[in-house]
């Protein structure tokens, strides 16, 4: 069993955004080069309540290369591609959340039920 004492209401805001740029190369009759770049930085999360520090400070270092090739083979063999990119994600408010039940303002209990 687990169970909250004190005020758990939490104001939590965050920014997300993101930047792309991008192009397309045709690099000949039967090659296409696509290559990009990302920029996704994580703002520090906020909490209007102030309940608790938040131990997450700006990630803005997220600059994502996206690399991508398609090759048409001889005839009707098809079609070869191959892609490389990365992705970052921001940080999700189920990690920080648990700073509302921090003490002072919180407590939170966990009973063991053994069998």
């Amino acid at each position: 069993m687990v169970a909250s004492i004190g005020d758990i209401s939490a104001g939590f805001r965050s920014w997300e955004m993101s930047f792309y740029a991008g192009d397309i190369w045709r690099a000949g009759a039967n090659l296409t080069l696509n290559y990009g770049l990302r920029y996704e930085p994580s703002p520090a999360p906020n909490e209007v309540n102030h309940p608790g520090a938040i131990p997450y400070g700006c990630d803005c270092n997220n600059v994502a290369p996206q690399v991508g090739l398609a090759y048409r083979l001889p005839g009707a063999a098809g079609v070869l591609r191959a892609g490389y990119g990365l992705e970052y994600g921001p940080i999700l408010p189920s990690s920080y959340a648990w700073i509302r039940s921090n003490p002072p303002a919180n407590e939170v209990l966990m009973i063991q039920q053994p069998n």
